[in-house]
């Protein structure tokens, strides 16, 4: 063939593959060192996949080189991406703008030579493709040093072949429709060598609803206040705010975009920023709640309240700190609500002995001017290996001693999770004086089956021995218990709820499985959500003496195991499903002559008695049998045993089959007694049926 006609097909196929594919560079070298002025950038960018935006990848550690001439290179693009270089892309500067020619070749490594393509969608083929995509990116740079690619073309850049087609790089495509720059301070806030150090207490809640108290050490000059260790990424790190005073009233400012520091392993860049929220107190879950958090602007502080006598830093209300991967965009990876520093709180530890041997106890201050302490940091282990901030060492076995006093501080608290997931503490041994048990403090120590309240304690919070091996409960003295305080206590096996406790809280006894009987004083008014549910091995619930209850929540004794049950005349509202799956229920008896009123969540159901046995039999008072057969659900027991009045007794002929026997005390149902009964009701006493009143 004629070397000349040869050479005319070569071009000729290379004009066509070109106009199919767009047209890769004739230099084939990977950027990779360029020459010239370099400044560090936090970068982000929005990923892309076909036909999705996807999420923002923030706060990249990056570089631009800024060439001799009008030269710029961009170094790694995709900088959170494993390319097998450190490629650069090529751009020429003209004034505020910085132009950039694609495709540009970036590897040569691996099976095939990739590139960076633009690319624009085409909706008739649902992908993106090279054809009619524009041949360069326009990237714009404000007079603050921000630079970002110009996104009025609609293109995307896109990690491609040779032929232009998209690349799969660990299972899906790496591309980006829009990115952003900013010059990247990575300085170090550190305190002069002459300011005054402390070890201060900060508290806190997260936006994940979850309680943070954490030791800092702080940093005080007449001017300035350092903080370090807020973050729990960057620990080392410091903030620093400026001491302002105005008549009398001091305030510390933080300004914003403080450098955290840098995650090598991720590349990331953090830094302080103050943010907005709008907070409230969950009363039902009792937790803080943040709610439309936003970042203050760049140029606004976070101006907290000073007091330089106590030494208290605090938060206005609805301000709090986060650490933020990048200055343009939200991306609050830890933020601390609700937040205050203060020389109260201070941890230490002191031996205790406990039982036969001896071990460090970790105690934190909680009112320094009346010398008041908690057992714990009351700080939260944030996974099952993490036990490191609670009250003793997890592989303490035996017996816990909390002693009354710690350092001349009265103890007065079980903090957070204090003893949670004691695997071998077998008793903890409360002095009096404590006053409070806080959230998870007990809870997991299965192997823990004594501890006895002291006649000093009052409030028991929100899930404070879930899961734990107590096997009794005394009440009497308590003015407040959480929600779920006793869920899934297996060991217990009775309960007396006083009269001094009008509200059975939600969760309470849940999945009690070794529960059998429950006793419900006079005074009590609410059986709450799941209160008894789970339950399964709960044969009596005694409510003859609960003459106030008013209400019985949604599921409260779901799969109980009982063969009766009495409602007192007092009861008025019973929430869906309350009574669900009590399989073995013969006879369910409602004293209130107005059915009480059965609540649904407003889908119409009012199924409280689901899977009871067929021959399952309501007694309702004298005169209310229809009353009961025309609401729902009673009148379900029309389809069951039956709607009968209600014989105080269930008994007519009473006879003596012994001698023996005359002297011996029955419960109504037959269960013989071993001696006098204590409580009110009706008995059978040898022949007769007496009523004890009193």
């Amino acid at each position: 063939m004629n070397y000349r006609i040869l050479l005319c097909l070569v071009i000729s196929t290379w004009f066509v593959l070109s106009a199919a594919y767009g047209s890769v560079p004739a230099d084939d070298q990977v950027i990779l060192s360029p020459a010239g002025q370099r400044e560090s950038y936090s970068q982000s960018y929005r990923s892309i996949g076909i036909g999705d935006q996807l999420s923002w990848s923030y706060g990249n550690k990056n570089e631009i080189v800024w060439g001799d001439n009008s030269e710029v290179y961009f170094k790694r693009l995709f900088c959170d991406t494993l390319i097998p270089e450190d490629y650069y892309v090529k751009g020429i500067k003209d004034g505020n703008k910085i132009t950039v020619p694609f495709p540009q070749l970036i590897s040569k490594k691996g099976k095939m030579d990739k590139y960076i393509w633009a690319m624009v969608y085409d909706a008739d083929n649902s992908k993106y493709t090279t054809d009619g995509a524009p041949a360069e990116i326009i990237f714009n740079c404000s007079e603050e040093g921000t630079i970002t690619m110009e996104s009025t073309t609609k293109a995307v850049l896109a990690l491609g072949n040779a032929e232009g087609q998209w690349f799969y790089h660990l299972g899906y495509q790496i591309g980006a429709s829009e990115m952003v720059y900013h010059l990247a301070d990575m300085q170090p806030v550190t305190p002069p060598a002459d300011a005054s150090v402390e070890k201060w207490w900060m508290k806190s809640w997260m936006r994940s609803e979850a309680a943070h108290d954490t030791y800092v050490t702080t940093a005080i000059t007449d001017k300035e206040i350092y903080i370090q260790g807020v973050s729990t990424q960057y620990p080392n790190a410091w903030i620093k705010g400026t001491i302002d005073k105005k008549e009398g009233t001091y305030r510390v400012s933080f300004p914003n975009g403080q450098f955290a520091g840098w995650n090598e392993e991720t590349n990331k860049l953090s830094y302080f920023f103050g943010y907005r929220y709008d907070g409230r107190f969950d009363m039902d879950k009792r937790i803080y709640v943040q709610e439309n958090a936003q970042l203050l602007p760049m140029e606004t502080p976070v101006v907290f309240d000073y007091d330089p006598v106590d030494k208290v830093l605090t938060a206005p209300e609805g301000y709090g700190l986060c650490v933020n991967n990048d200055i343009a965009h939200e991306q609050m990876q830890e933020s601390f609500g609700f937040l205050s520093f203060s020389r109260n709180g201070a941890v230490f530890k002191v031996k205790v002995t406990g039982g036969t041997s001896e071990t460090e106890m970790t105690f934190k201050v909680i009112d320094e001017e009346a010398k008041l302490c908690q057992v714990g940091k009351g700080y939260a282990p944030t996974d099952n290996d993490d036990l490191s901030n609670q009250a003793i060492e997890s592989g303490y076995a035996g017996v816990v001693v909390v002693p009354p006093y710690a350092n001349g501080y009265r103890v007065v608290r079980v903090g957070l999770c204090a003893f949670e997931r004691m695997a071998h503490v077998t008793s903890v041994v409360l002095p009096e004086g404590v006053e409070q048990i806080d959230e998870l403090a007990f809870s997991g120590s299965k192997a823990m089956t004594d501890l006895r309240f002291p006649s000093s304690l009052k409030v028991i919070k929100d899930w404070a021995f879930m899961n734990c091996g107590i096997k009794e409960l005394s009440l009497e003295h308590l003015t407040e218990v959480g929600e779920g305080a006793f869920a899934s206590c297996y060991n217990l096996t009775e309960v007396s709820w006083p009269a001094n406790l009008p509200t059975i809280p939600r969760y309470a006894f849940e999945e009690c499985t070794g529960l059998t009987r429950v006793y419900i004083s006079n005074g009590v008014a609410e059986i709450g959500y799941v209160a008894f549910a789970f339950c399964n091995s709960l044969k009596e619930i005694d409510l003859t003496d609960a003459l106030t209850l008013r209400r019985i929540g949604r599921l409260a004794f779901k799969n109980a195991n009982c063969q009766s049950l009495v409602l007192p005349a007092s009861v008025e509202t019973i929430g869906r499903g309350a009574f669900d799956n009590l399989v073995f229920l013969t006879s369910l008896t409602s004293l209130a002559k107005v059915p009480p009123v059965i609540e649904d969540r407003g889908d119409g159901n009012l199924d409280a008695f689901s899977s009871l046995p067929a021959t399952s039999v309501l007694y309702v008072p004298e005169g209310c049998v229809e009353a009961y057969s025309s609401q729902k659900p009673w009148s379900d027991f029309l389809n069951m045993g039956g709607i009968k009045e209600y014989n105080p007794t269930g008994i007519e002929n009473i006879m003596i089959d012994k001698p023996g026997n005359r002297d011996a005390w029955y419960t109504i149902d037959g269960r013989k007694l071993t001696k006098k009964p204590q409580s009110r009701g009706l008995y059978i006493h040898g022949n007769t049926k007496v009523l004890i009143t009193q």
